[in-house]
């Protein structure tokens, strides 16, 4: 279980450390009902992003997972619906 844990991890580094030094970001904020595990994503995840990265990006990038959690994507996608409806 735990290595499959890690080979998504894994995954998800790779798929991410692309778009930070892409667009370059001073924060990254990320979002699943897994990511709610500190100890067994976050942080594992947090030290190969930046590792994986120059230091000129890893000193001032934050990864953060989201303060509402599972209910991020719904609440994002409900400012969009509202902003919409209002043009």
């Amino acid at each position: 279980m735990l290595e499959a844990l890690d080979a998504w991890v894994d995954d998800l580094c790779a798929g991410l450390t692309g778009l930070i030094l892409l667009f370059n970001p001073d924060c990254l904020i990320i979002s699943g009902p897994l990511i709610t595990e500190d100890r067994l994503v976050l942080q594992p995840l947090r030290q190969r992003i930046l590792s994986s990265v120059m230091s000129c990006v890893s000193d001032r990038l934050s990864i953060l997972s989201a303060r509402l959690g599972d209910e991020a994507a719904l609440a994002g996608a409900l400012r969009y619906w509202l902003e919409c409806r209002s043009e």
